[in-house]
């Protein structure tokens, strides 16, 4: 069981099932609290904390380069050596990107077809699939397997979900 210590998101690696309406759910609530952000979408609350569009645009960002990732494990199948995930380089891309001067319309309808590209990847895993592995490199360099990957994306969504949530509260 991982239980994350700051937002409380739990869950066990040995159930990848549903993940992919967890993403679409939780993804289309990121997307919806973003869309009610008003003239506040792209003001940080502090110089160190994300505005809702720029988490927005990671989370879109997350799930493109976790595709990617399911896409090249699958790929390289039974391979003595596994792909390695390679850094999406998150803090750079916020400036590299221009999370911030992003169209919070454009980026509503991103991050929902990110969603929609990662799930619809995530439902055609074999379960036999569900046993490739890559080498990820956070928190540790470790050959994780597609359960790990899955879940893991999944917690990302639902963690930046409730940051942004938590700051349309205050």
């Amino acid at each position: 069981m991982y239980t994350c210590s700051e937002c409380g998101f739990e869950h066990r690696f040995d159930e990848p099932a549903d993940v992919a309406a967890q993403l679409r759910a939780d993804t289309a609530a990121l997307a919806d609290l973003v869309g009610e952000a008003g003239d506040r979408v792209a003001v940080r609350p502090a110089a160190e904390t994300w505005s809702p569009l720029e988490y927005a645009c990671h989370v879109r960002d997350v799930l493109l380069t976790k595709r990617e990732q399911v896409l090249e494990a699958l790929l390289a199948g039974d391979a003595e050596e596994p792909p390695v995930a390679r850094t999406m380089h998150r803090d750079a891309r916020v400036l590299l990107e221009g999370y911030a001067e992003s169209d919070p319309v454009a980026v509503h309808r991103q991050l929902r077809d990110a969603a929609e590209l990662l799930a619809g990847v995530l439902e055609r895993v074999p379960p036999t699939g569900w046993d490739a592995r890559l080498r990820y490199g956070w928190p540790t360099e470790e050959v994780r397997d597609l359960r790990w990957l899955a879940l893991h994306t999944w917690h990302e969504v639902s963690h930046h979900t409730r940051d942004v949530a938590a700051q349309s509260e205050r």
